[in-house]
């Protein structure tokens, strides 16, 4: 991540009320996986965007950090909360929302106690109820996330989806039993942000409200895929 790419989301946190976005929450994660240089400069670009345009505009703004003393929270300390881990309960009732109120579909995760009782099967027959609201035609988009996945990989096999734009398309995520830590980055960005980028090869994949996602998980003990 770029201090080119913060500046971007701190200038849209600056102006989101004017797009009708107030309540909207921005926010960059791991802040404790960033350069220093890079955190000075978000410091810096902050203070002068804020100095320059204040906060008439503005939403909200967090800095999420999974370590102390990192440079940007220790310069932006008079403003530090620590929080704790959400319940389970509370965060399924966020994505929920999250799914439903930005991207215009709830988001579904299907898992099982072990392999083979159907969760593939239940996939299928929400495929087909969607078809029957649309003539029968193909909706279905199966997209494998596996060890070896990137973000080039995924957003490669997102845009190449076989369906008639024109109808809602159900989106299949398959995940693997062993997958990289990344993966959890990926699938937030994929469901909750909503949108993917691929710098590699300047590719984007944006999610469209009328489609909606159903991650298949892989029964593994302690429910770890990583």
């Amino acid at each position: 991540t770029t201090v080119e790419q913060i500046e971007l989301l701190l200038r849209r946190f600056f102006f989101a009320r004017a797009h009708g976005r107030e309540e909207r929450l921005y926010c960059v994660g791991n802040v404790h996986l960033l350069p220093y240089v890079v955190q000075c400069g978000t410091v810096e670009t902050l203070r002068h965007l804020e100095e320059k345009f204040g906060y008439a505009q503005a939403s909200a703004l967090v800095f999420v950090s999974g370590q102390e003393n990192q440079m940007m929270t220790n310069a932006l300390n008079r403003h530090n909360l620590a929080v704790s881990v959400l319940p389970q309960e509370h965060l399924m009732e966020a994505v929920h929302k999250v799914g439903e109120r930005y991207h215009g579909r709830q988001l579904e995760a299907i898992a099982a106690q072990m392999n083979g009782v159907g969760k593939t099967h239940y996939v299928y027959r929400r495929v087909c109820e969607v078809q029957a609201e649309h003539d029968d035609q193909p909706v279905m988009h199966h997209v494998e996330i596996r060890e070896t996945t990137d973000i080039s990989a995924l957003v490669k096999a997102l845009l190449d989806d076989p369906t008639d734009p024109a109808h809602p398309t159900a989106i299949h995520i398959d995940l693997a039993h062993i997958l990289p830590s990344h993966v959890d980055t990926l699938m937030f960005e994929l469901l909750v942000v909503g949108m993917l980028r691929d710098t590699q090869h300047h590719a984007v994949y944006h999610r469209r409200r009328k489609d909606f996602f159903m991650v298949e998980l892989p029964h593994t003990p302690f429910e770890l895929t990583a």
